[in-house]
């Protein structure tokens, strides 16, 4: 839409009419404007102005120029490439196919430049830094996945879409029972429904998937049933990241584990905590994560 007052174009956000029909729909809708509006970071896509017209709530951002990584990996994908095989130019040149851009731009862009794994890695870097951010204001985004993942021509990484998220002095607004979020980049606490577990390093998790995903191409959890599905995420059953993908470095792969824990006390315990390993390995450095030994390992397939 045009901001006929400011004179600039923005993105607006409205709630489905259908939607307004369940129970808490426009309290959520609400909540996320409010969520939103109180963060300030170069990774959070920033609201406006908010209003409602004819009975439907809405809201303004900034209009971002690119497209969603989920979309960004569904044209790296559609060359039929094996992963190993692909470089971090790769990725801008998918975002300049996907949202329209100027041609040639990808090659300036510090986001793409090297291998593959590392431009995998600086997304997400920069993505658990925004969470940071929100966490830090009590802010839970609970859906984080790659079509909640905004980049743009430029390398810039922004989360969208806070729809669900929860903050620490407003009560969860949810559908009895329900699960809510996208249930491959869930975490088994997530699954279980069991909310009040549910922190900072849920979201965490859900940014590993989104790391997997991105390395390989592929989700970490297959199954052609829900039941299958859940249960295989709350085993942990995956196939090893570097199966799919030889070049992912053996501290990338070790830092996927770590993000993707079953055992959330395992897990990172803040988003600060992977940006740091992430940026570690992108210098070489070493880096803070451990992987669960063989005990636990072997605890693990007697438990299945």
């Amino acid at each position: 839409a045009r901001d006929a007052v400011l004179a600039r174009d923005v993105a607006v956000k409205v709630i489905r009419p259908s939607e307004l029909l369940f129970q808490g729909a426009r309290a959520r809708f609400q909540r996320e404007v409010e969520a939103v509006a109180s963060l300030s970071h170069p990774g959070i896509v920033p609201v406006y102005s908010a209003g409602d017209e004819a009975g439907i709530p809405y809201f303004a951002m900034e209009r971002v120029e690119g497209c969603t990584l989920a979309e960004a990996l569904e044209a790296v994908a559609s060359e039929g490439r094996d992963p190993a095989e692909l470089a971090g130019g790769d990725l801008g040149r998918a975002v300049e196919r996907a949202s329209g851009g100027e041609e040639g731009r990808a090659a300036d862009v510090a986001l793409c430049t090297g291998s593959w794994v590392e431009t995998c890695a600086r997304a997400v870097r920069e993505g658990a830094r925004a969470l940071e951010h929100a966490h830090e204001r009590g802010i839970l985004h609970r859906d984080v996945k790659p079509s909640n993942v905004m980049v743009t021509p430029e390398g810039r990484i922004m989360l969208l879409d806070f729809g669900l998220s929860s903050s620490d002095d407003v009560e969860r607004i949810t559908k009895s029972g329900s699960a809510l979020g996208s249930l491959p980049y869930m975490s088994p606490e997530q699954i279980d429904g069991d909310w009040e577990r549910l922190d900072r390093r849920t979201d965490v998790y859900s940014l590993g998937v989104t790391l997997y995903e991105l390395l390989t191409l592929a989700l970490p959890y297959r199954s052609p049933s829900i039941a299958g599905l859940r249960a295989m995420i709350a085993e942990g059953r995956r196939a090893p990241v570097r199966r799919a993908n030889p070049r992912v470095t053996w501290e990338m792969e070790t830092i996927l584990e770590v993000a993707m824990e079953p055992d959330m006390t395992r897990r990172y315990a803040s988003g600060d905590g992977l940006a740091g390993d992430l940026e570690a390995a992108l210098d070489g450095r070493p880096i803070e994560a451990r992987r669960v030994g063989a005990l636990r390992r072997t605890t693990r397939w007697v438990q299945r």
